[in-house]
């Protein structure tokens, strides 16, 4: 996440905190794959965090407030609100965000944690082509600044690698889905890859072209 907003201005933050910008964090888990809240906050982003576990809810709300309680918010002229966490489906917070008080058109960053991994090509197609619709699209994006980072192991990268519990889709898979609901070509801009159980997995940061 910082090699995505590492070069944040000051007047790009107070705009940012000022409209209420937000990270749709979605699928946190243990934290392990969650993006760090000290450079989201510098950013002038507020963590939006949803997770249909309520185990995995309790673990990454208090690993959140302890980082949050770590940044020296007295430094900062202005600071977003403190990061949230609610227990909900990605689906029913796509269909009716304001159930769990979230404007969509406040996410700048849909930050999907592995969980696209472990879902069906059907459930998987119908999820990306839906956030492809609503942040990627002209009507969603007309400025091209919005961004779907995608953390998955892809299957490339992992030849010859099995996996009992996920489903090791291709970059391809990922961006043409999306690009389908946006209506419009994408195109990946960064990626980073890192170890986890044996398998490289990599955050991919899509964006429209």
């Amino acid at each position: 996440m910082s090699s995505i907003l590492g070069s944040t201005t000051i007047e790009e933050r107070l705009t940012r905190i000022e409209n209420g910008k937000k990270i749709l964090v979605v699928g946190p888990g243990l934290n392990y794959d969650a993006p760090d809240l000290e450079t989201t906050t510098h950013a002038g982003y507020q963590i939006f965090a949803i997770d249909i576990s309520q185990v995995a809810c309790k673990i990454s709300e208090e690993n959140l407030k302890k980082q949050w309680d770590a940044i020296d918010l007295s430094r900062m002229a202005m600071a977003p609100l403190a990061p949230q966490v609610i227990e909900a489906e990605f689906e029913t917070t796509l269909a009716r965000p304001s159930a769990v008080g979230l404007d969509l058109a406040s996410v700048d960053i849909y930050y999907l944690c592995r969980f696209i991994g472990c879902m069906s090509d059907r459930a998987a197609k119908s999820i990306l082509h839906e956030i492809g619709r609503i942040s990627l699209s002209q009507e969603g994006d007309q400025e091209k600044k919005k961004k779907v980072v995608v953390i998955n192991a892809y299957a490339e990268d992992n030849p010859g690698v099995k996996s009992k519990t996920s489903k090791l889709r291709s970059r391809e898979f990922i961006v043409s889905t999306l690009s389908l609901g946006a209506g419009r070509p994408l195109r990946i801009t960064k990626e980073q890859m890192y170890m986890y159980f044996k398998k490289n997995v990599t955050a991919m940061t899509i964006i429209a072209e």
